[in-house]
């Protein structure tokens, strides 16, 4: 009984945590773990008064698949809890194991539309998180991958993560509940499955309870991860910018941290664009901004960094084709005499204005720049005022046909400044960001 009242308290405890949902969805396999995470949300129901509905995704790899989803529907008929069975067809070729969690995940999202969940419950569990732990570290993982699975990742809830295997069956053993063996569980050539038969029962032999203390680790990492996440926020704000498709760094204040420190804002700077580098590559680019000129790192093939003088940029291979809107816009004040900044304010002759609009520099584009007679290209104009590469074909212009009357933030052309000839003057005022100017990033990606 101590051991029911623990588990529906730990339980609880994670439902209030995660904001009390009025709506949830467990993914049912029928397996012990998932059955008794069901009977805890029913008890626990009596007193919250939440919704319970249920998955069943049937991969039809078994040939008992079917006779368990018919085993399970005639269940929660009895316990009147609404129950959904999606049928679906793993893709052949790659990792079975793979291919089957991606479609399985599909069919949860199908079925939180449909009932409209607000999260999604899984019933993994303190050996299961060992588990995952024992994997990653295997494959070579950081921090972040140590602390496995999060008990809310995003819309999915894992309220069983401190909670043990044992603990579980011996919660439906008490309510005398039976429950699924799944067979394929057993076979010891996928590699969790090898962890689970060979090495986690030895852990367990050496040092009983291990696995639960492992599963306890990956929380205290995973709260510690979020707090270091927090300290990422603020630095990227002051010193970055993630907005695609200029996303960059300065590389002053970065170089002044710590390295560990630096391989944490490379990965949410390449983050953005899906990048995931190995470690080597993590610090090959934490080193770059220390080069004596501005070098070009490639990435993968979707992406590469330039290092200027001043920032660390991750550019995307298809830059050329995507869309930065112009946020900003001109704002008509009235005529000073004096001739603004050049930068965000620009007093002009009004008669040499006609026809010209504001829009982001192209290739045709020149300008005589003040006090100059000759023309040259924006990309030269730019080059000189020493823009970085990655901002120039974003860069804002007030500009007539390709004749550029003003490259905001940098200076207006001879061909529409004031003279002693001016007989009405104009001053716009520009509204706006500018390419290089640091953003907080809403969405990744």
């Amino acid at each position: 009984m101590n051991g029911t009242r623990t588990l529906l308290d730990r339980i609880g405890a994670s439902y209030k945590a995660i904001g009390a949902p009025d709506s949830i969805l467990l993914g049912l396999s029928g397996g012990a773990d998932s059955l008794a995470l069901l009977f805890a949300l029913l008890d626990l129901k009596q007193d919250e008064g939440f919704e319970v509905h249920c998955v069943h995704v049937n991969h039809h790899l078994r040939a008992g698949a079917d006779d368990e989803a018919n085993w399970l529907a005639a269940l929660l008929k009895g316990l009147a809890v609404p129950l959904r069975i999606k049928d679906v067809q793993v893709p052949a070729g790659g990792s079975l194991e793979a291919q089957a969690r991606q479609v399985r995940y599909a069919a949860f999202e199908e079925a939180m539309r449909e009932t409209g969940a607000e999260v999604l419950a899984l019933a993994h569990h303190a050996f299961d998180q060992a588990e995952t732990m024992l994997m990653r570290l295997m494959h070579g993982t950081g921090p972040s991958g140590l602390a496995a699975m999060g008990e809310l990742s995003g819309c999915i809830w894992r309220p069983l993560l401190l909670t043990s295997k044992d603990a579980l069956i011996g919660y439906l053993k008490s309510r005398g509940q039976s429950w699924v063996e799944d067979e394929s569980n057993q076979d010891q050539r996928m590699l969790r499955n090898a962890i689970r038969y060979r090495i986690s029962p030895e852990i367990e032999a050496l040092s009983p309870g291990a696995l639960v203390r492992m599963a306890q680790t990956a929380k205290l990492i995973g709260d510690e991860e979020e707090a270091w996440a927090q300290f990422e926020d603020r630095w990227l704000i002051r010193s970055a910018s993630l907005v695609s498709p200029m996303v960059f760094l300065l590389t002053a204040p970065f170089m002044a941290q710590p390295l560990a420190f630096r391989r944490r804002l490379i990965r949410r700077l390449c983050g953005v664009y899906g990048i995931n580098l190995d470690r080597p590559q993590t610090d090959a680019l934490c080193a770059l901004p220390n080069m004596a000129k501005p070098v070009r790192m490639n990435l993968s093939a979707d992406a590469h960094a330039l290092c200027t003088r001043s920032r660390l940029h991750i550019i995307p291979a298809d830059i050329e084709q995507r869309h930065m809107p112009l946020t900003g816009h001109l704002e008509k004040v009235p005529a000073a005499q004096g001739l603004g900044d050049g930068k965000r304010v620009q007093t002009f002759d009004a008669g040499k204005l006609a026809g010209a609009q504001l829009r982001h520099a192209c290739r045709e584009d020149r300008i005589i720049p003040l006090g100059m007679t000759g023309s040259q290209s924006m990309a030269q104009y730019l080059s000189d005022r020493k823009v970085d590469l990655p901002f120039r074909r974003f860069w804002p212009v007030y500009a007539r046909g390709n004749q550029v009357l003003w490259a905001i933030g940098l200076g207006c052309a001879q061909t529409a400044a004031v003279d002693e000839k001016t007989q009405n003057r104009i001053q716009y005022v520009f509204k706006g960001p500018l390419p290089g100017d640091l953003h907080q990033m809403t969405e990744e990606g």
